[in-house]
């Protein structure tokens, strides 16, 4: 996350908007929940990644990561003519 954060019991408030916080042991923590897509691209994986997080972005708010969980390719008459990838991407809820 860039920027400031200004952290309180129950919420975490970063450029003006309000997210959700589970206090643990002492430390408040932000609460996060985590979704699988798949994506695919003609021209690379980097570019399938690109496109699932952009598309994700669309109906997804407050993105913080995202993780490749696998890579596929199909290969027709010996060219790879499909890039696929598996991602699982991190956005953090809001109040």
């Amino acid at each position: 996350m860039s920027g400031p954060s200004t952290f309180c019991v129950g919420k975490t408030i970063h450029a003006g908007r309000s997210f959700g916080c589970l206090l643990l042991f002492g430390v408040i923590m932000q609460v996060a929940k985590v979704t699988e897509i798949i994506a695919s691209s003609p021209n690379s994986f980097d570019d399938a990644v690109a496109r699932g997080v952009e598309r994700a972005s669309k109906t997804l708010n407050n993105i913080a990561g995202v993780w490749v969980k696998e890579q596929k390719a199909t290969v027709e008459n010996g060219k790879i003519t499909e890039y696929r990838v598996n991602l699982k991407l991190t956005f953090l809820l809001e109040d």
